[in-house]
């Protein structure tokens, strides 16, 4: 396989088939399937793998935002975590973050 953003070989090893909460190994997948990877770190959501001749797809589209919420973490001490976790999501393009300069990131 390779990781179309990259176009590095990408190893699949422990790959598993994905149905609700089953799960069960798999050495071959189709267009369609769900399928989880054990330490997939270099992969995002959107990324493409392919066999075979390069296949690429549009980018996730960016909407402006209709619906905001205030997330905040529950514990103060696990606040640098919960940062972590939050910049992870917008790095991967799940989330939108917007931030406030009157109220500052921990208001």
């Amino acid at each position: 396989l390779t990781h179309a953003a990259t176009g590095r070989p990408f190893a699949t090893k422990y790959s598993q088939a994905v149905f609700g909460s089953e799960r069960s190994t798999i050495d071959t997948a189709f267009p369609g399937d769900v399928i989880a990877l054990v330490n997939a770190q270099a992969l995002a959501v959107g990324d493409t793998l392919y066999d075979g001749p390069k296949v690429e797809f549009p980018p996730i589209p960016s909407f402006a935002p209709e619906h905001f919420v205030v997330a905040r973490a529950k514990d103060a001490g696990k606040y640098k975590q919960f940062q972590r976790g939050i910049a992870q999501l917008d790095a991967e393009g799940v989330v939108q973050v917007l931030t406030s300069d009157v109220r500052g990131e921990q208001a």
